[in-house]
């Protein structure tokens, strides 16, 4: 994923896609993280998983 590599912004290096920030891809991991999240609490409260 282009998103996962952050380390890039701070050593200067240009961005794989033009017009990408710092913020945009922490606010992309972001959602994708929530996303994972909610969908993994819905799969373990419909299976009874506790």
């Amino acid at each position: 994923m282009v998103n996962l590599q952050l380390t890039n912004y701070l050593s200067g290096v240009a961005p794989p896609i033009e017009g990408m920030t710092l913020l945009s891809s922490v606010l992309i991991l972001f959602v994708w993280w929530l996303v994972a999240l909610i969908v993994s609490f819905m799969v373990f409260i419909r299976k009874d998983v506790y």
